[in-house]
């Protein structure tokens, strides 16, 4: 494309971005989801200086839970955090620490399912991954 097709392309779609942009102070419509959910997530200080901080999250009926390298947050959506704890504390393990952590929920069966690795405990040692589902649909209580 050279750089007259390229300008010609840019004011086309300039023009048509500017016919369907709403004014910011419109009143939100019933298409439009509602925020039902503000808090700062686990800044890095809080993760344990972990850069990249691999930040995974997920939303259940009632809670949100966000996980970065060594550390899992648990939200009550409509109150904030009632959960913040180490990945290791998490699942019980000391040796090494984890990384990765993954959160998904089944809104069918109303669990909570995490995955995170361990780094390997040395040459012939296992590495450890683990998987961890919660008893009910709130991550704060057992798993």
């Amino acid at each position: 494309m050279d750089a007259a097709s390229y300008e010609a392309a840019k004011a086309v779609a300039s023009a048509a971005a500017s016919r369907s942009s709403r004014s910011a102070a419109s009143p939100a419509s019933a298409t439009q989801p509602l925020l039902v959910f503000v808090a700062e997530g686990v800044n890095q200080t809080v993760a344990g200086g972990w850069f990249p901080p691999d930040a995974n999250g997920t939303v259940g009926h009632t809670h949100f839970v966000q996980c970065v390298n060594n550390h899992i947050d648990m939200y009550l959506r409509l109150a904030g955090l009632v959960k913040s704890v180490s990945l290791n504390a998490f699942v019980g393990y000391a040796t090494q620490p984890l990384f990765d952590p993954a959160i998904v929920y089944d809104p069918k069966w109303r669990r909570w399912i995490f995955t995170c690795p361990a780094f390997d405990e040395g040459a012939g040692l296992p590495q450890y991954l683990f998987i961890v589902v919660s008893q009910s649909s709130n991550p704060a209580l057992a798993w």
